[in-house]
């Protein structure tokens, strides 16, 4: 039975949609080959009905298409378990178009950037050692604007989230960049991304730095995949960098040079 249910995840519903539980007490009279087979050919069609069809049709869908027993799948069962964020549909849509746009963070952003940063949902991916509680903030305002700063993400002139940067190498025309933090209100946008490839073009094209360095912990698999759609290139991995609470954890190394920057989308 639990074969049956890792495959009805797996295949049908992607890794974000989890029934698991609620699909414990049935039975499938189906061979498991049978049912993968199946599954697989059906699952974009399912997932296209649950983003755009009526709660019958969602209905219908899940009736046919993973045998469950049409007598449980009421209304909670269809907005819990089949709703909820249909990721296949959701990239056959076209992109809203966003005005992102980061300027210098100000002293009256500083209840906006303590909050998000303390946000349990951002500080465990911080560097540790990082100056991200209010009073680190606040003198991080006070810095040569010359030599790095916090920066506001804005979507549509409101406050979004906010990332930094500061000058590594003179000589070199080196910048780190870090601190990469969007409000979870704004998540599932893609705006980090955006953001990201507006700071590049800032600091190389208009700053003139050559090159921008970004260091990821290891199990931040978020932000690795934001680094690597925003242009950032992977450059090797500290093994076993920093102290966690759990034990030694990697550093991620990324970096993009003058000669890998697109032009901003």
């Amino acid at each position: 039975m639990g074969d049956v249910l890792l495959l009805v995840n797996a295949l049908a519903l992607g890794p974000d949609l989890d029934v698991g539980d609620r699909l414990e007490p049935f039975v499938f009279e189906a061979k498991l080959d049978e049912l993968s087979a199946r599954l697989r050919s059906s699952r974009r069609a399912l997932w296209r009905t649950a983003a755009a069809g009526s709660s019958e049709d969602v209905r219908v869908a899940v009736v046919e298409v993973l045998m469950v027993p049409e007598e449980v799948v009421d209304d909670e069962f269809l907005l819990a378990d089949v709703r909820r964020r249909p990721r296949a549909a959701a990239r056959d849509r076209p992109r809203k178009a966003m005005s992102v746009a980061l300027r210098p963070a100000a002293p009256d952003d500083l209840d906006f950037l303590a909050g998000l940063y303390a946000d349990e949902a951002v500080r465990p991916f911080l560097a540790a050692g990082g100056r991200y509680e209010r009073d680190g903030i606040a003198e991080q305002l006070e810095r040569d604007p010359e030599e790095g700063g916090l920066l506001v993400v804005e979507l549509d002139d409101e406050r979004a989230g906010a990332m930094f940067w500061e000058r590594r190498n003179v000589r070199s025309r080196i910048a780190h960049v870090g601190g990469i933090a969007i409000h979870p209100d704004f998540r599932g946008r893609r705006l980090a991304d955006d953001a990201a490839r507006l700071l590049q073009h800032h600091l190389i094209r208009e700053r003139g730095f050559h090159r921008l360095e970004l260091e990821i912990y290891g199990f931040n698999e978020r932000a690795i995949r934001h680094a690597e759609r925003s242009g950032y290139i992977r450059e090797g991995v500290k093994r076993k960098a920093y102290r966690g609470e759990d034990g030694w954890v990697d550093g991620v190394l990324y970096a993009i040079v003058e000669e890998d920057l697109a032009e901003p989308r």
